[in-house]
């Protein structure tokens, strides 16, 4: 279970930097506001372990906010990966 665990936050989290990288590209003057996503990202990628921990200490609806969110924004999240993976390979071709 450890090693699952691992696993996932390391790729989420590298899906989640990748995310950051493009949005800095996108907004250029997000300097001053730079913390807001970072630390957003944060959250989103200890979501799933937070949504088990707030099911555990009973705080049921809290869990099923942060599940709702949490999950809403992994599929964002694929979706856009998805889409950026496209445009990348689009790129290299182009390039090539």
């Amino acid at each position: 279970m450890t090693l699952f665990l691992m696993l996932f936050v390391l790729i989420y989290g590298t899906v989640h930097v990748y995310f950051l990288a493009r949005l800095g590209q996108a907004w250029l003057n997000l300097h001053l506001w730079r913390l807001l996503p970072v630390c957003w990202c944060l959250l989103m990628v200890a979501a799933p372990v937070l949504v088990r921990m707030l099911e555990r200490s009973g705080l049921t609806s809290l869990a099923l906010a942060t599940a709702y969110t949490g999950y809403c924004w992994m599929g964002f999240l694929f979706i856009f990966i998805s889409v950026s993976a496209v445009f990348e390979l689009a790129k290299v071709l182009r390039w090539a």
